[in-house]
């Protein structure tokens, strides 16, 4: 039997396997630049859908985004920080100082000092 997004939760719940199946592909367009207008000609060629169910899917896709990055702060700046470190880490071993200066000013921007 066919799945639903009810045992995923958030704004999928309810949404038919097309749907569900569908979202991560619109968000992918979005998140690659692509306009309202662009966004509309793409699902019509690919799934030859009508512009209100491409509004329906690119609201989705947008809540989806917006979910996946719904983290606390303080988790964030600890990924954040952990990644500059490790940038700075292979600059100096490359003795690339720009990158090591620039990976000091990001860690400090992060922490706010």
């Amino acid at each position: 039997m066919a799945t639903t997004g009810d045992s995923l939760g958030g704004v999928l719940a309810g949404a038919n396997v097309e749907t569900i199946a569908r979202v991560p592909v619109v968000a992918t367009w979005i998140v690659d630049g692509h306009s309202r207008t662009e966004l509309v000609a793409m699902a019509a060629k690919k799934w030859g859908i009508a512009p209100r169910s491409t509004d329906r899917l690119i609201a989705a896709a947008r809540a989806e985004l917006v979910a996946g990055w719904q983290v606390q702060r303080e988790e964030l700046v600890a990924v954040l920080l952990s990644r500059t470190d490790r940038v700075y880490r292979k600059a100096m071993a490359t003795a690339n100082h720009g990158a090591a200066l620039g990976a000091i000013n990001a860690a400090a921007r992060l922490g706010k000092l």
